[in-house]
């Protein structure tokens, strides 16, 4: 049975930036995750480096703190995954909002900034999809969508260089962690097993069923949820800057629009603000369930309704998307969860970045944690050469890339999304 130090079950961001920590740190480390890694929420969501700006107009200071430290670590030490190119502005129905926003994000030193109206008439000018919009009270935001597949890759590759064993699972279901004999934890993966002195649980959607068994009353507290995303791609981007809303007071519920791209912006990402529905486990991607009923009909309702300008796009451009479902786990608080669970000598982690930009921030304090416990018993686990030599960690494509399965189009001057496959 290899032994290790540190054992993190789950290879998303949040796993794969402790894994980081720890190693950089001369601790051996195993992660575990199916093949390829992170291929939930890490890889699912919007690819969108959050400043803070969003959440502080929000009026939820502390994620926005911790957005804004992941936005500085991040954009600071890889400039490369950052797409540059597309800015990202906040949109509002009523200056009152906007003024509210601009105090808020001063307040906490995050950069936004009120367009004057040359600039708000420019970049209507440049955007199609801006025509006729009833949100004209603009703010430029330090925000960008980013590579998040590039950026964990890189991560990943780091740690292997580390020493860090990447453990491939078929099913993380089948993955079962119990206390062993002595101390520390027994993992059982297939047709492996190892140990390790502290046991992680940084799998996200998986995290739930794993913690059943080891802390129930924790378990109990989760809750798992999937939200619709919209991908929209074509002859031309739908929009080349990313479009927030954190604050519309009325209507139908309004759409946050970030490009993506990887040698430049090949098309956008739509999500609803605040529409999420419960899922049953995390392979749940049933979107006919939700909530509010016609999945498809209210993105349409939403993006006709804040961006008209999109009836005039589609007609005029090829234009074609697709939907998937984002599964996250729903935790009491919206920022990061970080909790030690400690009985007979064992150390459990359980850890919930909450959303990928503030992860490294998070990830570190997860780290220095474990650091009080490692330096105080037994590290330096030895690892064979077996375990080394295991196939480095690849991460999932992110969902952006498949293909369409409907084609945007209007029909008596509506908007419908016209089936191009079988639904």
């Amino acid at each position: 049975m290899q032994r290790f130090d540190v054992v993190i079950i789950g290879g998303g961001c949040a796993g794969l930036f402790l894994a980081e920590k720890i190693t950089d740190r001369k601790y051996t480390c195993a992660l575990v995750d199916k093949d390829p890694v992170a291929g939930h929420a890490s890889t699912r969501n919007q690819g969108w480096l959050q400043s803070g700006s969003f959440y502080a107009a929000a009026g939820d200071p502390s994620a926005a703190e911790e957005c804004r430290s992941g936005y500085e670590y991040i954009a600071s030490k890889y400039p490369g995954v950052v797409l540059q190119a597309a800015p990202s502005f906040c949109m509002f129905d009523q200056k009152a909002n906007l003024d509210r926003a601009l105090d808020a994000c001063g307040a906490l030193g995050i950069y936004m900034e009120r367009l004057d109206a040359g600039s708000v008439h420019s970049l209507f000018a440049s955007n199609p999809l801006l025509q006729e919009t009833s949100l004209t009270h603009i703010a430029k935001t330090g925000d960008h969508p980013f590579d998040t597949r590039k950026l964990l890759q890189g991560i990943a590759d780091k740690i292997g260089r580390n020493g860090a064993s990447y453990y491939r699972t078929r099913c993380m279901a089948g993955v079962e962690a119990r206390p062993a004999s002595h101390a520390g934890w027994v993992i059982d993966i297939q047709e492996d097993q190892l140990s390790g002195e502290v046991l992680v649980l940084a799998c996200g959607v998986y995290m739930k069923e794993i913690l059943q068994g080891l802390w129930p009353s924790k378990a109990n507290e989760m809750n798992l949820t999937k939200t619709p995303v919209l991908v929209i791609k074509g002859e031309r981007p739908l929009s080349d800057c990313a479009l927030m809303t954190p604050l519309i007071e009325s209507g139908p519920v309004a759409p946050n629009i970030v490009p993506f791209g990887r040698a430049g912006i090949e098309g956008v990402s739509v999500c609803l603000s605040r529409v999420d529905a419960p899922a049953t486990d995390a392979t749940d991607e049933d979107l006919a369930n939700l909530p509010f009923g016609d999945f498809k009909a209210a993105f349409a309702k939403s993006l006709e309704k804040h961006y008209p300008g999109i009836k005039g796009f589609v007609e005029r451009y090829e234009t074609a998307g697709h939907f998937y479902a984002c599964q996250k786990v729903k935790m009491p608080s919206r920022g990061a969860s970080i909790e030690f669970h400690e009985d007979g000598g064992r150390m459990l982690a359980v850890y919930y970045p909450g959303k990928f930009t503030s992860s490294p921030i998070s990830a570190e304090k997860c780290a220095e944690r474990i650091m009080e416990r490692l330096r105080g018993g037994t590290s330096g686990a030895a690892v064979s050469p077996r375990t080394q030599t295991r196939k480095h960690a690849v991460v999932k494509q992110q969902l952006y890339y498949e293909e369409s399965q409907y084609k945007l189009r209007t029909r008596n001057g509506i908007l419908e999304f016209e089936g191009l496959l079988s639904t």
